[in-house]
């Protein structure tokens, strides 16, 4: 096979990218997965990529300056409010990302010049397609929206009312692209067993492998627990609750822990006193994941992009998470400890800290699989695959 993902006559695949968001600044998984996976196509050659995204509040100017410097043709459009119509018939996250904007233009382009493939890189966008469209199109999910719904916003009758909605988007998804693409084996089987004829690609979320070979050696501190994510975001919020409350009275042992993210609120604030430090945002996450004896993943909820258990592994850091926290990463107990319940996480944790050498044999084996298989340009290779896949419709 060719380097490059080839459209049907040969040549290299165009694409037209469809963001919901701008993936710039580097802040949270959905903006460090598109941005990684779109900078090393382009850097690669592995396709030609025309970025469009849906302004949020911030000046574009700066951010689009940024984009374009990094991967080339990007445009950032204006969002749009939704009518009474669109409040009472779409989701909360499909009328959030809507531009009209985008819609005309896409109407423009596809009527005129039309892509080899349309990239939809999250379903919220999907109806901006037409119902025919001229060219292939592929959805990518960061997440399966109906079940992260289901799992943070509960069973209440606004919350089911919204979850109908999103089923009716993601039926509307499967009708208007074949080729999908999800973050892990599991979202695949589900998204494949409710859209017989669907195809969905997995292309798990990693790290730089440029950025995380510079991180210097630094002497782990054997009494330190990192917990690492954006702190405005509900499963990591959850996941804090339950370390904090459940996991660390059932240990032995002292512990000292660093919450690292962005965002903190007033329930984040309130977890942290004592031995439980706040660190907030940081420009650099490698020094406390040098520093740090284990990384804690308590994660309860799904539909993150884990790359943090990703960027552990590359950094060497032992890992400690719930089966949930690892879920669409390709890793086993050789690489990382999993454990479910508050009385399994704590004695997984403290089997971690007691064990330091075993603890640094096993961050070892999960380095190497981060190596082999989880590098940004191995996971932009596979994206290329599938794109090249879906314009062959």
């Amino acid at each position: 096979m060719s380097a490059h993902a080839e459209a049907p006559g040969g040549d290299v695949l165009d694409v037209l990218v469809l963001c919901p968001f701008v993936p710039w600044p580097l802040d949270s998984g959905g903006r460090i997965r598109t941005f990684h996976l779109m900078r090393e196509v382009v850097r690669g050659g592995l396709a030609r990529v025309e970025l469009w995204c849906v302004a949020d509040e911030r000046d574009p100017a700066p951010l689009e300056a940024v984009l374009r410097r990094e991967l080339g043709r990007v445009s950032i459009l204006p969002r749009s409010p939704s009518g009474p119509w669109a409040r009472l018939a779409r989701a909360k996250v499909e009328r959030w990302f809507h531009s009209a904007e985008l819609e005309r233009r896409l109407a423009e382009r596809l009527a005129t010049t039309p892509p080899h493939l349309v990239h939809v890189d999250e379903m919220s966008l999907v109806r901006a397609l037409p119902e025919r469209s001229p060219c292939p199109v592929l959805v990518h999910h960061s997440k399966l929206d109906v079940e992260f719904h289901e799992r943070v916003y509960g069973d209440g009758p606004a919350a089911r009312f919204d979850r109908a909605k999103l089923r009716r988007l993601e039926s509307l998804a499967a009708r208007r692209a074949r080729h999908h693409v999800v973050c892990s084996s599991g979202d695949r089987d589900l998204l494949a067993a409710r859209h017989p004829g669907l195809v969905a690609h997995v292309v798990p979320s990693g790290f730089d492998p440029a950025h995380f070979v510079a991180c210097e050696r630094t002497e782990r501190e054997s009494d330190l627990v990192l917990v690492l994510g954006s702190l405005d975001y509900e499963p990591n919020i959850d996941g804090l609750e339950f370390l904090v409350r459940d996991v660390l009275p059932r240990l032995s042992r002292r512990v000292r822990v660093d919450v690292v993210g962005r965002n903190p609120g007033p329930r984040v604030r309130a977890l942290c006193s004592g031995a439980v430090r706040l660190v907030g945002e940081v420009d650099d996450v490698r020094p406390h994941l040098a520093r740090a004896a284990a990384l804690a993943v308590p994660l309860r909820i799904g539909g993150g992009t884990r790359l943090k258990i990703a960027e552990a592994l590359a950094s060497r850091t032992p890992v400690v998470s719930t089966r949930i926290g690892a879920e669409g990463l390709p890793v086993d107990t050789r690489h990382l400890l999993l454990a479910d319940g508050a009385a399994d996480f704590a004695a997984a944790l403290e089997a971690t800290l007691a064990d330091p050498a075993g603890s640094a044999a096993r961050a070892a084996l999960g380095h190497r699989l981060a190596s082999d298989v989880l590098g940004w340009p191995s996971l932009a290779a596979a994206l290329a695959r599938a794109w090249r896949t879906a314009a062959l419709r």
